[in-house]
């Protein structure tokens, strides 16, 4: 399973071919260790089979989770493993091996934390976008992208029909509408309207009566108002004439209607509400449009609408009420265990961090773009996690700078103790091995080289020489590094004690694999 992917290691490296299981003639051909391994199913040999399914779902976890690390991952776990199995072989206790190995992953980890840095310039996460995803283009865009909206800004990436790409900012907090009405489209061209200093009703009414309307209108003129945005979930044709005949009547008043989607949630209305200072007028509350009084109205400096999509601008909500509706997301994120719980909340905190950016990827064929989309993708979600938690010197560097946090176990008395020490040792190396072996260079030479080097330095296959990692601009994402090498470690010393096997006797007849 391992070797299935490690062609794939590095930034010059080789692809691997697939037979479709569909029976199709044209074979995949792949460059993404995650994607390899789940490409494969299942080994002819059963015994064999479970241990190399616990490789794959190591090698998943790290994809899904990171989108990247996925091979650094493999490696160690098969450097830790096959060394560990030698050991044992030789006399080695394996529960002994496997407590020690514990010991040193989190001393791993710990050595991780130490060679964390910061990146905020546009420079270091264009370098860093393209250690991740080889492809300058596309690390150009993102590398902008995530220095003007941050870590927390909202990044979409869309395909686009042209051959070149595009990137589209929007300012201000966006959700899901669209127009009640043509009529209220102010630039034809681009389906689009604006409404400066408006005072705004928040809702998901169903407003039916248009003679409530009307007395409503009269209601907050008269109480100065003479801009007004309404979002409601529905409004009446006879409705939407008074507001047609409202907005031609006096150039001084304008409304302008929004319709939210049918899947809006309360939570998003509710981040609206705190944004702009309104009151939550909720149809299930039996509140109604009578019942709105204009202190009930938010504000905000700007709202915009287009096709399927309106924006908030300077929302005049409570500064000091939406940096802590902010934290509280924000921290209830980071402890969010849930994926996708994770994820709805990661885009609340991208709505209200008030930036967005829209990445339109286009191609030379339709082919071209969906692939450079996923690519984008998991980048874009590996340089959250960057931005988060860090980088450290890439190439392999930070977990050659882990080696003397595990001088003392190498070192030691005790016979497993000192085998597990020098096994992750060895294991760490493994990567730098074969980033060297895959772009034809002599990793045993490199790496004699490298042990007499500072911290930091790597081999730099652009220039083929070594290089401080950070000056080169080659950098890693710690957080993957770090789960990386602990996945891999914890997952080996768990494999090692693993001394029986128990298949079902007719697989078909089995409830856990058909």
């Amino acid at each position: 399973m391992v070797d299935a992917v490690r062609p794939t290691y590095g930034p010059i490296h080789r692809t691997v071919m697939l037979s479709r299981v569909s029976g199709e003639p044209r074979p995949e051909i792949l460059d993404d260790g995650g994607l390899i391994a789940r490409r494969i199913y299942a080994l002819p040999d059963r015994d064999e089979d479970v241990g190399a399914m616990m490789v794959r779902h190591l090698m998943w976890r790290m994809r899904d989770r990171f989108g990247d690390g996925t091979v650094t991952a493999a490696l160690i776990y098969q450097q830790i493993f096959e060394q560990g199995a030698r050991h044992v072989a030789q006399g080695g206790n394996a529960m002994l091996l496997r407590r020690h190995l514990e010991a040193g992953a989190k001393l791993v980890a710990e050595a991780i934390d130490r060679q964390v840095l910061h990146v905020d310039s546009q420079e270091q996460l264009t370098h860093l976008a393209e250690s991740i995803c080889r492809n300058s283009e596309v690390a150009r865009s993102l590398g902008e992208i995530f220095s003007r909206v941050g870590q927390y800004g909202q990044v979409e990436i869309r395909p686009h029909r042209g051959r070149s790409s595009q990137v589209e900012y929007i300012h201000g907090m966006t959700c899901k509408g669209e127009f009640f009405s043509r009529s209220m489209v102010q630039d034809i061209a681009k389906v689009r309207s604006q409404i400066e200093n408006p005072a705004i009703l928040v809702s998901n009414l169903h407003i039916t009566d248009p003679y409530e309307l009307a007395v409503w209108l009269e209601r907050v003129f008269a109480a100065g108002v003479d801009k007004l945005v309404i979002i409601a979930k529905e409004i009446s044709q006879e409705g939407l004439l008074i507001l047609d005949a409202v907005n031609r009547s006096s150039p001084e008043m304008r409304v302008l209607a929004i319709n939210l989607y049918i899947t809006t949630e309360r939570w998003e209305m509710q981040d609206l509400t705190i944004e702009t200072g309104a009151a939550l007028i909720a149809q299930e509350a039996g509140l109604t449009l009578a019942s709105v009084a204009p202190e009930h109205l938010g504000r905000a400096d700007q709202v915009w609408l287009e096709r399927n999509r309106f924006g908030i601008i300077g929302g005049g909500g409570n500064p000091q009420a939406i940096e802590e509706h902010f934290r509280r997301l924000l921290a209830v994120y980071q402890e969010e265990p849930d994926k996708d719980v994770a994820e709805r909340l990661r885009q609340r905190i991208a709505r209200l961090a008030g930036m967005a950016a829209i990445y339109h990827v286009g191609g030379a064929t339709t082919t071209e773009i969906e692939e450079t989309v996923q690519l984008a993708s998991r980048t874009a979600n590996t340089m959250r996690e960057a931005l988060a938690g860090g980088v450290v010197p890439g190439g392999g560097a930070a977990l050659l700078g882990c080696l003397p946090a595990l001088d003392a176990m190498i070192h030691s008395a005790d016979f497993d103790e000192r085998a597990a020490g020098r096994i992750i040792a060895h294991a760490l190396q493994e990567p730098v091995r074969l980033l060297l072996h895959n772009c034809g260079e002599d990793p045993w030479e490199h790496l004699a080289r490298l042990r007499a080097c500072q911290p930091g330095w790597g081999f730099d296959v652009r220039t083929r020489q070594l290089a401080d990692m950070v000056a080169a601009g080659i950098l890693d994402v710690a957080n993957v590094v770090k789960a990386a090498a602990y996945g891999g470690i914890i997952g080996a010393a768990l494999g090692l004690t693993a001394d029986v096997v128990v298949h079902p006797r007719k697989r078909k007849q089995s409830y856990t694999t058909g």
